[in-house]
């Protein structure tokens, strides 16, 4: 499933690439510790306005993320579907879904997989990051 092409897509997907490995690269240097009780947060990154909005993640809650206002995280977003993709935390590891949304999740993801803190996801216009919440800013 690959996400339409648009004006501004080539564009964000390049910082989404570059955001990517210099996420890799920092995980090399910074192994993920493997501790369940470890909280997490998923940030919606808003291009418009360089804005985050951060949303906890509770552990064996799905949140449900798309342009339907009935969602968990809702979008407005033109090329989100109304129920995008879900995110779940689940003994301690973070796991995206793809729900048969119509552009997709730039990863290509088609089936639930394991995210590591500091990737980030791009779905329409919109970039999503995992962030491990650190023990102050409990």
């Amino acid at each position: 499933m690959d996400i339409q092409t648009n004006d501004n897509s080539k564009e964000i997907q390049e910082q989404t690439t570059e955001t990517v490995q210099t996420t890799t690269q920092d995980l090399r240097k910074n192994p993920v510790k493997k501790e369940e009780n470890i909280k997490y947060e998923i940030v919606v990154c808003n291009n418009s306005d360089k804005s985050e909005t951060l949303y906890p993640l509770e552990n064996d809650k799905e949140l449900i993320i798309g342009a339907d206002p009935t969602c968990s995280i809702s979008i407005d977003d033109e090329y989100l579907s109304f129920k995008h993709f879900s995110v779940i935390l689940k003994k301690g590891k973070v796991k995206v879904k793809n729900m048969g949304s119509r552009n997709g999740l730039y990863l290509s993801l088609d089936k639930i997989v394991r995210i590591l803190p500091g990737q980030t996801l791009l779905a329409g216009k919109t970039i999503f990051e995992i962030r491990e919440i650190k023990n102050e800013q409990l």
